[in-house]
């Protein structure tokens, strides 16, 4: 029995005991030589009571998140009933509880032998019922009465029963706050371990199936998502022979080749180091539906596939099928056979009993074989009633609803880490590489695939290149799927216009970037979440080195550009006069007005993109600073392009009070207390043309807001020019002038 059980157990114990203490309270009313332990029995009450209802917050925040809401009280009511016995929970509690399992049920056994003590004592039957609280019985047995009731008779066991509760306790608490992290190391090992059997699997299937055949076999991966717990004390053999992968192995048949037809059989895969089985039954396979780290909820479907013109193996790996009450031994232990050539395996297991094994294929690492046994298990019939089709072709299918996308999104992404620098996945995922089974002209959306084809040679992995963005274009595919469209027809005008010679993960990167709202209305804030990490979790770290990336097409201006800060035209009068003296305001415009002549009028400066950086709020005083900055240009005759940096206000002022950004610039505004109400009151000014650019950095690195700068300037049919390369500053043609307004003084 289970300590959840043992559980329930003393969640049902303690109000037995409870009234049966009631019962001899009811009895002592009438007695008066026992009246003096009526305040005893009312303590022994209350401290059960007390820890019967702790005990019950235990298993509520125990079962929260786990077990349906609409079950818990339930639960919580009936100690004894089914729910506690079901296997789902059991495991979910289990991966709750992680090291301290073992633990957490010694201390529930404890508690249910205190209770079983103080029942025994005071003579209180499984029903209930206590045999003598009737006052003429305590009267007839008047010395183990005084016993029975004396509190120090009960106080040892009271004492383990408050330890436990207590300990139980920072168990659930503990735990509880700690399961985040813990699913991740445990969906981790668990990947890892499936990883490196794939990984097998794939050259065992390599080294089996070098036939001459006239067509290559296509060999299709299954994705499932894992729904196997995996903690510490489980060790990572036990986990391995748990594992169960389906095959469904297409052959020819016919005698020639004009008569040849294709048939579909399908097997099942497992580990061969626990080879004494030579029979096995298995149940369906039920798709997991709890909520994971990416923030699915996907609701039940049904699937299929369409063949390519070649015979074709389909793994059905049952990552999610992983427990190993699905096999069972059939028959006595038999020798395995190695299938040298699975092709011709093929040709007779439609012959063999379903759940036979037929033999198992093979796998030699170094100085080690690993043995996958292969069991028969139904015929799938010829590929017009069973086949694969790209999970491209079938975004738009109208059948293809909310509830299959997010299913479909939720197993895609499990299988396709799971399966991540194997060869099972060619370098980075796609829409193209991913298949949907189809039968009877029906897609199934839950059987999912990727294809490999065999006999195949080794070839060169695509992760050695130095930019393999494997998670953005896994974010890319999981956005095409909510959108119903792939990225290329997604792609927005604005992407289009970048430069040419950027690097095509770059390029993508910024199309998916601006889908992410539409992301956001059509899949919900938990599925953009999961798009968004995925985007942002290799480029990340590509932008800690934009400049690097942006030099193979984006041009530098430094060579042509001058930043001219605010500071330059604040701090020289601060030198002089405080900001509250009189004429602080007109010192200042005066200065503005001169420099801006100055660049204006200059046959040196005639060459240069000017940048200034100003925060100036919609009023009138700040309207008339903004338009120095506009006739400047005119003045000039060249473009003036506004550029409005917006950001949330926790996060402006966490920037702002930041240490660095005063190092330069010792006038730089850096108190909360000034600058949060200038930050919630006040409005930057806005041109509100065609050529201002509003945006909103409060995501985005320094170096991601200037690419996006760049674009919005290329874009401008006032530009003479395009720039050649950017490295931090936002750029513009030759002699334009750029104003860029931030939210923070």
């Amino acid at each position: 029995m289970s300590g959840f059980e043992v559980t329930g157990i003393v969640l049902g114990s303690i109000p037995i005991v409870v009234s049966a203490l009631q019962c001899y309270m009811n009895g002592l009313g009438t007695l008066q030589n026992f009246r003096s332990y009526k305040r005893i029995l009312k303590s022994l009450i209350l401290t059960l009571k007390t820890e019967h209802v702790n005990l019950q917050n235990i298993c509520e925040k125990l079962l929260t998140g786990i077990a349906p809401q609409t079950r818990i009280e339930e639960m919580i009511r009936d100690p004894f009933g089914d729910l506690w016995r079901e296997e789902e929970i059991f495991n979910k509690l289990r991966l709750r509880l992680w090291s301290s399992l073992q633990v957490f049920d010694d201390r529930v056994q404890d508690m249910r032998e205190a209770i079983e003590e103080i029942m025994e004592k005071l003579n209180v039957g499984t029903d209930g019922k206590a045999e003598w609280a009737e006052s003429s019985s305590i009267k007839k047995q008047f010395k183990r009465a005084s016993f029975i009731l004396q509190k120090s008779n009960h106080e040892e066991a009271l004492t383990r029963i408050r330890d436990g509760v207590s300990a139980l306790q920072r168990l659930a608490v503990l735990n509880t706050d700690l399961e985040t992290q813990r699913k991740s190391r445990s969906q981790g090992r668990l990947n890892k371990l499936v990883n490196g059997m794939l990984n097998g699997i794939y050259h065992a299937l390599r080294s089996t199936m070098t036939c001459k055949c006239s067509c290559l076999h296509d060999v299709g991966l299954r994705l499932t998502p894992p729904s196997r717990t995996v903690v510490p004390e489980d060790d990572d053999d036990d986990i391995i022979k748990e594992l169960q992968f389906r095959l469904a192995v297409s052959y020819l048949t016919g005698s020639s080749h004009v008569n040849t037809s294709k048939q579909w059989n399908e097997v099942l895969l497992r580990s061969g180091d626990n080879s004494k089985m030579s029979t096995v039954s298995f149940t369906a396979q039920s798709t997991c539906t709890s909520r994971k780290t990416v923030g699915f909820a996907v609701p039940s479907t049904n699937s299929s596939t369409n063949s390519q013109q070649s015979q074709t193996v389909i793994i059905d790996s049952a990552l999610s099928n992983l427990t190993l009450s699905t096999l069972r031994t059939m028959s006595e232990p038999i020798c395995s056979k190695h299938i040298s050539n699975l092709c011709e395996a093929m040709q007779t297991m439609g012959k063999r009993k379903q759940g036979e094994r037929c033999g198992h294929i093979q796998h030699c690492y170094m100085t080690k074989t690993q043995k996958y046994d292969v069991y028969t298990l139904e015929c799938l019939g010829g590929c017009d009633e069973w086949s694969l089709v790209p999970l491209k072709q079938v975004l738009q299918d109208p059948a293809l609803l909310y509830g299959d996308k997010l299913r479909l999104a939720w197993m895609i992404a499990c299988g396709v880490l799971q399966m991540q620098g194997t060869p099972w996945v060619a370098g980075i995922p796609r829409s193209e590489d991913i298949f949907i089974a189809q039968k009877g002209g029906v897609h199934q959306f839950q059987h999912v695939f990727v294809l490999r084809h065999f006999p195949e040679y080794p070839r060169v992995n695509a992760s050695v290149s130095p930019t393999n963005p494997f998670m953005l274009y896994l974010g890319i595919l999981l956005m095409e799927l909510i959108l119903g469209q792939s990225i290329a027809t997604l792609d927005s005008p604005q992407t289009q216009a970048l430069e040419p010679g950027l690097p095509r993960h770059i390029l993508d990167y910024e199309a998916a970037n601006q889908l992410l709202g539409r992301v956001m209305m059509t899949g919900g804030p938990g599925y953009y979440n999961a798009v968004e990490r995925c985007l942002r979790s290799d480029m990340q770290i590509g932008f800690t080195k934009i400049g690097c990336m942006i030099k193979v097409g984006v041009i530098d201006l430094s060579f042509c550009s001058k930043v001219y800060h605010n500071h330059f035209l604040i701090d020289p009068i601060d030198a002089l006069v405080e900001r509250s003296s009189p004429g602080y305001h007109e010192m200042r415009t005066g200065l503005r007005r001169h420099v801006l002549n100055e660049i204006a009028t200059s046959e040196y400066t005639k060459d240069i993109t000017w940048i200034f950086t100003d925060a100036r709020e919609a009023s009138a005083a700040g309207e008339m600073g903004v338009k120095d900055y506009e006739a400047a240009a005119r003045k000039r005759g060249v473009s003036f392009i506004s550029i409005v940096l917006e950001c949330e206000i926790e996060e402006n002022i966490r920037r702002a009070i930041n240490s660095k950004r005063s190092q330069s610039i010792s006038a730089k505004l850096t108190d909360e207390t000034i600058l949060r109400p200038i930050l919630e009151k006040e409005t930057i000014y806005r041109f509100e043309n065609e050529n201002e650019l509003v945006l909103d950095v409060t995501k985005l690195s320094s170096k991601e807001a200037a690419l996006r700068i760049k674009e919005h300037v290329d874009r401008l049919p006032a530009c003479p020019r395009k720039s050649e390369r950017l490295e931090e500053l936002p750029v513009a043609p030759s002699g334009s002038l750029i104003m860029s307004q931030k939210t923070n003084p």
